[in-house]
């Protein structure tokens, strides 16, 4: 069919005419051969176009729990801390009575742990809540599956801990004649 007009009122033309036709200049002056173009596509690229906006969107959730986890860190910090402040008199006493650094790091570090317990415990039972919602983000995994609930979980605990860790050794160099004296 290379080589051959069709002519104005063949149907078979119909096709020729909606694709996109190319004109070479090398067969010399006035000759035209037409190709119909085609997008070729590998099926790794047809998946991958599929799944693209659905990487997209689990990319975005990821950045969010970051900064979720990096934002809840440093507010249990804060908290953590001004706990810590307004506790002095209190640690001061205990010094005084002869309680060891290390055991003013424990009672600290202790009070962390229950709040980072109690967020755990709330966080793992919101999550089983919504699992059947999320389920449809996941590739791979069940919303449910224990180790990634169990690691999630260890993550979290070792965030408290290392959020918590300053205070509590703060905490635990406190002078008993100076913390009795302030305020």
């Amino acid at each position: 069919m290379a080589g051959v007009e069709p002519e104005p009122g063949d149907r078979r033309a119909r096709p020729l005419r909606a694709a996109a036709t190319f004109h070479t200049a090398r067969g010399g002056a006035g000759s035209r051969s037409q190709f119909a173009a085609v997008a070729t596509r590998t099926g790794e690229e047809l998946v991958a176009a599929q799944l693209a906006q659905r990487r997209f969107a689990t990319q975005l959730i990821q950045v969010f729990a970051g900064a979720a986890l990096f934002l809840a860190a440093f507010g249990l910090h804060g908290v953590i801390a001004y706990s810590v402040k307004q506790r002095t008199r209190e640690i001061g006493v205990r010094v005084a009575l002869g309680a060891t650094a290390s055991r003013v790091m424990a009672l600290v570090l202790g009070q962390a742990a229950r709040l980072g317990i109690a967020g755990v415990v709330f966080g793992l039972a919101g999550a089983l809540l919504v699992a059947r919602l999320m389920a449809t983000m996941f590739f791979g995994v069940s919303a449910t599956d224990p180790w990634i609930l169990g690691g999630s979980a260890l993550l979290l605990v070792a965030v408290v801990g290392l959020a918590t860790f300053g205070a509590a050794r703060r905490a635990s160099k406190i002078e008993a004649a100076v913390a009795l004296r302030s305020d």
